[in-house]
């Protein structure tokens, strides 16, 4: 992932002047963001992916079929779907 790595080595100077009351702040409005685990948010966006391929796999067996036990080959494809793209942005 691209989005991570760029967050995570971002950073603006602190001033005086960012704060009222000169009061700067640590690091800017970015102040901290080095600290972060960038293979914790991976995973956290991996699992929420994963949630999302289940539930909106359901309601469309349910919308499309008429039946939630429907959507589990909706299931089925969403999740390979959402492994394949994890797999691909690890790779890049």
């Amino acid at each position: 992932m691209s989005f991570i790595p760029a967050i995570e080595a971002a950073t603006i100077p602190a001033t005086d002047g960012d704060l009222p009351g000169g009061a700067g702040g640590a690091g800017g409005i970015t102040g901290g963001l080095n600290d972060i685990d960038a293979f914790a948010y991976e995973q956290l966006l991996f699992h929420a992916s994963v949630v999302q391929a289940v539930c909106s796999g359901l309601i469309a067996g349910q919308l499309g079929e008429g039946s939630v036990r429907d959507g589990v080959k909706h299931v089925v494809v969403m999740l390979v779907v959402t492994l394949l793209l994890f797999t691909a942005i690890d790779l890049l």
